[in-house]
């Protein structure tokens, strides 16, 4: 082969590439294009360019069967993404165990409490609506009570108390306190020692559906900070420990996926969470990272 053929073959190669990644990203633009909350997540890892905020409100399973996949897109059963990653640099799957030890794709697991839409619009997710007092100190925020564990628990207040605090003990040692050092009530201290954890102005409202954050200074910018507040399941950080999702076997979702296989130094497969009931269209069923 002369040096003309063999350059004229390699841009053609380069050609049909490209061609084919566009193809891809259309599809995904129209699957998952105002998922943009979570797609801000994707400097951690996140699932922006999977899902889509969908409007129905019922059950998980009659939600699901709603989701109509583009005229033009892959039969269902290939809607799976593969995502290149460092195999050996996870370690966790979870915002609130560890920020910078994820995979490219995490934080699948559960919903935070509000979503960012391209334009930084603050929308609902895990809560349905929000109100701050009149000093800009107290913010409560309303769940929403469709949600649900995959092992039938229903998230709860209690569900975010327990992450956050989790997130400030000292033992823990979480890579991300910064973040909320000089926000919540109290978060500096415990995460100094100097406080219980449970004094962090993280509590329950009127019921185990409202949630209220307690803040150092007026907030008005802490829903949009609330974006990074995806939660652990406290049953199952009780029953299984802090690496509970890291585990096929004691894996527990209330997010729009659930861990599948993991392993280790090689790939991370995730399948759509059966018992998903949030506010986004799940279209790709399967990711491997």
């Amino acid at each position: 082969m002369s040096e003309h053929e063999r350059r004229d073959t390699i841009n053609r190669g380069r050609q049909a590439f490209r061609e084919s990644q566009l193809d891809r990203r259309a599809v995904l633009r129209r699957t998952a294009a105002a998922g943009a909350g979570i797609a801000s997540l994707g400097i951690f890892g996140g699932i922006g360019a999977l899902a889509s905020p969908g409007s129905a409100r019922s059950h998980p399973s009659l939600r699901q069967a709603e989701v109509t996949l583009p005229p033009d897109a892959a039969p269902l059963e290939q809607q799976i993404w593969r995502r290149p990653s460092d195999p050996t640099f996870a370690k966790v799957l979870d915002f609130y165990e560890a920020v910078y030890e994820r995979p490219s794709v995490a934080d699948l697991f559960s919903d935070p409490l509000v979503r960012l839409t391209k334009d930084f619009e603050i929308i609902p997710a895990a809560a349905t609506e929000w109100t701050g007092s009149e000093d800009g100190k107290t913010w409560t925020f309303k769940l929403d009570p469709n949600l649900v564990w995959s092992d039938g628990n229903p998230v709860t207040a209690n569900d975010w108390i327990v992450t956050f605090q989790y997130s400030a003990d000292p033992e823990h040692a979480w890579d991300f306190t910064w973040f909320w050092n000089p926000v919540i009530k109290n978060y500096a201290e415990a995460v100094e020692g100097t406080v219980p954890i449970e004094e962090i102005g993280v509590r329950q409202g009127a019921d185990e559906h409202e949630l209220i954050f307690e803040t150092v200074d007026p907030a008005p910018y802490l829903p949009s900070m609330l974006l990074y507040s995806l939660p652990l399941s406290a049953a199952a950080l009780a029953e299984y420990g802090p690496l509970y999702n890291t585990n096929p076997e004691t894996a527990v979702s209330a997010g729009p996926y659930i861990l599948d296989e993991w392993a280790r130094d090689q790939y991370i497969r995730y399948v759509r969470n059966e018992s998903y009931a949030g506010t986004l269209d799940v279209m790709i069923q399967e990711i491997i990272v």
